[in-house]
């Protein structure tokens, strides 16, 4: 088996590495998964930001190709094209380029349109939720959601960003208790950000 290489450096570390633990499961059982990534990296010098899971997700497919001879997908969607082009440097300056698609794009229109094959990992970091801004970033993330349901893989991931408190104030505010009334389970609520898995036994 090949040595894991070291990783490069990103924030919210015991959200991504739980979330990526789960993936990997699944990974050694599934060859073509597929992960989306609302909300790119934004600023060169933001390493231990969330932002930067763009770098974890594109070196979990590399060690997936390198080691067990799988070809994942991994897209970023950015509205901005200031940072899709950040993005793209850094990942070129880890030499993961290539393991990512970053596309400048509004995610609500780049869903509707994507390929047929299922997302198992959604991971919502768009539509910044602060002062003045609360109301827009949760109905614009539930919005998203709910047109990026039938896209979904049973089984499949959706990691939310700035959620505060039990409540889920934040930007899941109102997409996190849809998809629990839709039956999906909440697996942990860590750094801010909140893991729901979708059960298996609903279609």
């Amino acid at each position: 088996m090949t040595k894991s290489p070291t990783p490069p450096p990103y924030g919210r570390k015991n959200s991504l590495d739980l979330t990526l633990s789960i993936l990997s499961s699944q990974a050694n059982l599934n060859s073509n998964l597929t992960i989306v990534e609302i909300g790119t990296i934004r600023g060169k010098d933001e390493a231990h930001s969330n932002g930067w899971s763009t770098l974890a997700f594109a070196a979990f497919c590399q060690y997936f190709e390198t080691d067990k001879k799988s070809k994942f997908r991994f897209f970023s969607i950015d509205i901005s094209e200031q940072a899709c082009s950040i993005s793209r440097s850094v990942l070129e300056s880890y030499g993961l380029l290539s393991y990512a698609d970053v596309v400048c794009e509004n995610a609500h229109t780049w869903i509707l349109k994507a390929e047929d094959r299922q997302i198992n990992l959604l991971y919502v970091d768009g539509w910044d939720y602060h002062l003045g801004n609360e109301r827009e970033s949760e109905v614009e993330t539930l919005k998203f959601v709910k047109s990026a349901m039938p896209k979904l893989s049973y089984g499949a991931l959706v990691l939310f960003d700035d959620n505060f408190d039990n409540q889920f104030t934040g930007k899941g505010k109102l997409a996190i208790p849809y998809l629990l009334s839709e039956g999906w389970i909440q697996v942990a609520g860590i750094d801010n950000q909140v893991l729901l898995i979708r059960n298996w036994i609903y279609h």
